[in-house]
């Protein structure tokens, strides 16, 4: 069975980089990570690292949880 649960890095882009001014370099500074890091993030080539799913709750108000469920999803694909 095909898992269509897009990856962190999809909604990111799809739900809150489309739709307002965040930037990489916004993202990045929030995450206290390089560029170079969130754009693999955004490409689904990794995953959420330790302490991130917090920082993207408190920056895009949402709950830690949602990025943690996010992230387990989308690698189990």
């Amino acid at each position: 069975m095909k898992n269509d649960t897009p990856t962190v890095g999809e909604t990111i882009r799809r739900d809150f980089m489309m739709h307002s001014d965040v930037s990489v370099g916004t993202i990045a500074s929030a995450l206290e990570t390089s560029i170079e890091s969130v754009e693999a993030l955004l490409r689904g080539r990794r995953g959420l690292e330790e302490g991130e799913a917090a920082k993207l709750a408190r920056m895009f108000a949402t709950s830690e949880q949602f990025w943690l469920d996010l992230d387990a999803e989308s690698r189990s694909r």
